[in-house]
């Protein structure tokens, strides 16, 4: 029913103590009805998570000191959905690339999803497909890596964001 792909610029990342990296990222946009009427999506993201001084971890261990470094990241969000198929945004295209406005100022707030604060201009990808809708049986998992030099051999750090899965919340990037 949806197969659709869009971009998106300056999304502040939440983290365990509010916004740690500002991503810019692909994202695949599928949903599709099942037969008892639910709708089953999968949102598959591939991009790189940008870090600042002064901003906590993302496990919130301890503020990057000097760092202004890029960690790559990628993953998904997948599970159900109730309610009415109704697109206000192309089913099957290319849906271009959206500015979710996200500042490094954002990155010192104590805001994140978690609390329910979104990004200043997010999209609601699930209102723009289906109306009235109620997510079910949610599972996600993002993996954020950042290797401390070129070579991908040495100082490699990774944090996990996850539910529903072995090793959810795991790890953290504390670049030196």
């Amino acid at each position: 029913m949806v197969h659709a792909h869009a971009s998106a610029v300056n999304d502040v990342d939440s983290g365990d103590n509010g916004w740690w990296a500002i991503d810019s990222y692909a994202l695949h946009i599928q949903i599709r009805q099942e037969p008892n009427g639910t709708f089953l999506f999968v949102f598959t993201y591939t991009g790189a998570s940008t870090i600042y001084p002064g901003v906590y971890s993302p496990e919130a261990q301890d503020a990057f000191e000097t760092a202004h470094g890029v960690a790559r990241m990628g993953g998904y969000i997948a599970g159900w959905a109730t309610g009415t198929l109704a697109p206000t945004h192309p089913t099957k295209a290319q849906l271009g690339t959206d500015d979710y406005g996200g500042l490094v100022s954002d990155l010192t707030t104590v805001n994140h999803y978690g609390n329910g604060a979104a990004p200043p201009n997010s999209v609601d990808w699930f209102g723009a497909y289906l109306s009235g809708n109620t997510i079910s049986g949610e599972s996600y998992a993002l993996v954020y890596t950042y290797h401390a030099d070129d070579s991908h051999d040495s100082g490699t750090q990774m944090w996990i964001d996850a539910n529903n899965v072995p090793s959810a919340e795991s790890g953290d990037i504390v670049v030196p």
